[in-house]
């Protein structure tokens, strides 16, 4: 196995790898990028930037952020902290049925007066059929809103998980996608150190 590791220059850590009987065999593709975050330890799975563009938005992030990581390490969620700089956090892991999930947490300014926050939380699976070239995706798009406290978000976030974790596979949705080859071409599959960090919720 080729294991290609994501930029690593803003935190310095070895990854963890993922117990193999705790993966499968579909693997989501992850885009490098030069000024990437990646943070691996014992207690914490996290990746991506320390902070967003907006200073409101951060602070609200950082106030909550204990809880947020202590949510995910219960779950055996993996952190991806503001993909794209990004005002979200995203808790991804392997769906027990197959495939990728994850549950978004985002909060934006309100559109109107721009003081007040919008907090909401949303999910999503998928399993990738590489040889038929299809993707089976989570059906319900809904997103719920809530207020910008731990005591309210947390609750949230785990009914979004529960959720997801008992959808019955035959929901999925088929979609097409863009195919995006997974090995080196020699029967060497190559798997990033942020999918070796994803595990089965719990």
């Amino acid at each position: 196995m080729v294991v290609p590791a994501l930029p690593n220059k803003a935190i310095e850590s070895a990854p963890v790898r993922a117990h193999e009987n705790e993966r499968n065999s579909y693997q989501p593709s992850v885009a490098g990028d030069s000024q990437l975050a990646s943070m691996m330890t014992d207690r914490h799975r996290i990746y991506g930037y320390e902070e967003c563009r907006d200073a409101a938005i951060d602070a609200f992030f950082t106030s909550i952020s204990e809880e947020l990581e202590e949510f995910a390490r219960q779950h055996h969620l993996t952190i991806w902290k503001y993909p794209g700089r990004g005002p979200m956090w995203v808790f991804h892991f392997l769906h027990p049925a197959g495939g990728f999930g994850s549950v978004q947490l985002y909060c934006v300014r309100e559109l109107k007066t721009r003081d007040g926050l919008r907090v909401s939380i949303s999910g999503n699976w998928y399993v990738d059929d590489h040889e038929k070239r299809l993707r089976r995706h989570y059906p319900h798009a809904e997103t719920w809103e809530v207020q910008p406290i731990s005591e309210e978000i947390l609750p949230s976030l785990a009914r979004q998980l529960d959720r997801i974790v008992r959808c019955p596979p035959e929901d999925l949705v088929p979609t097409q996608y863009t195919y995006v080859p997974t090995g080196d071409g020699q029967g060497n599959e190559l798997v990033s150190d942020f999918e070796l960090g994803l595990r089965v919720p719990v």
